[in-house]
């Protein structure tokens, strides 16, 4: 089924020539598997399937039910202090429901860094005078401001914790705004293994990508990594060097020439949205547009190949739109027709956003 995500990327692998006519076997049920999706109508009883998915659920549960007991990481033999400040709804966090993300970021290709700012804004659930800001290491954090006032914060583990002047009222929609920068942690094996991906192309031109579902969001930019927080809208604007393509989430709202050779490319999800899903897709990039007529509507999809894949992208990327009618069929409209479809090729094997 969908979940909250907006777009699919594809490793490079499935575009080549002699991949993109026969269908490339991936060794899990993922929606980049666009193959294994646009056939499965035809050759699998979606009832049969969910039947059985349903019965591996309540088997899973019963399992689960008969030990209480929940395994920590393996290694330490324990949880750690960063492990409760990421996973727990800690005092830093319960008071306040993130309502909207402004994210701007600038992506330093020579050195491999970013820098940047995130306006954090949310409503108020109950008192309190510290946030807690979730930005892992070696990120760092230059300040945290609200209404023009420099902060109080200080650093636990992975964690900021900000000290707020300003009354802080139930139901007010306030904001607080992190400036970071620094050399984000780079991805091992992504995207399970995720970080930001620094490659360049078959042609040697830069290729940048992030996976962090795992990691989690964090881990480049600074918010309330917590997963049950969505923010109800985000902006995600990224800067990058000519004549680099960024793909985001949401609708492009804008792309502005910088006088330093950058662009910036602005985009706009108006829907709630899972932060880890929130990605950068910067290299030299190929479009073209469809558009499907589905139970919600007028579907754009957008498709975003290397520039020397275009022709291979086309022939692969026609399942598409039978993979939407499948879904659509078995488990209704696509939920995010205002916010789009994209699907985007990426230098690892991908995954959904």
């Amino acid at each position: 089924m969908f979940d909250g995500d907006r777009f699919i990327k594809l490793t490079l692998m499935n575009l080549s020539p002699s991949n993109h006519q026969t269908p490339h076997p991936i060794p899990r049920f993922t929606r980049t598997s666009l193959h294994a999706t646009a056939v499965s109508c035809s050759v699998i009883s979606m009832r049969k399937l969910l039947t059985a998915l349903s019965f591996a659920a309540v088997a899973t549960s019963s399992a689960t039910a008969q030990s209480t007991r929940i395994n920590p990481p393996t290694g330490s033999g324990r949880f750690s202090r960063a492990d409760s400040l990421r996973g727990n709804n800690g005092p830093g966090r319960s008071w306040w429901d993130a309502t909207f993300y402004d994210l701007h970021v600038r992506v330093n290709i020579k050195d491999s860094t970013i820098s940047g700012y995130n306006g954090i804004s949310y409503r108020v659930l109950k008192p309190s005078q510290e946030i807690q800001i979730d930005l892992q290491q070696p990120m760092v954090v230059d300040s945290v401001t609200q209404n023009k006032q420099t902060l109080t914060a200080r650093r636990d583990t992975n964690t900021i914790f900000a000290t707020l002047t300003a009354p802080q009222k139930i139901g007010d929609v306030n904001t607080v705004t992190v400036y970071y920068h620094g050399r984000p942690r780079q991805a091992k094996n992504p995207p399970w293994d995720g970080g930001f991906i620094w490659r360049t192309d078959k042609q040697g031109n830069a290729l940048v990508s992030t996976a962090n579902e795992g990691l989690g969001a964090s881990v480049w930019w600074p918010l309330k990594d917590y997963t049950a927080d969505e923010p109800d809208s985000q902006r995600v604007a990224i800067s990058v060097p000519d004549p680099m393509i960024d793909i985001s989430n949401g609708r492009l709202r804008s792309t502005k020439k910088e006088a330093d050779g950058y662009s910036t490319f602005e985009y706009f999800a108006v829907e709630p949205i899972n932060p880890y899903g929130i990605s950068i897709n910067a290299g030299t990039y190929a479009h073209y547009t469809e558009e499907y007529a589905g139970e919600g509507g007028k579907l754009t999809m957008d498709f975003w190949p290397l520039s020397y894949n275009l022709d291979a992208a086309k022939a692969q990327f026609a399942q598409a739109k039978p993979m939407m009618a499948c879904f659509e069929k078995w488990f209704g409209a696509y939920p995010w027709y205002k916010d789009g479809y994209k699907l985007i090729e990426t230098p690892y094997l991908g995954m959904e956003h």
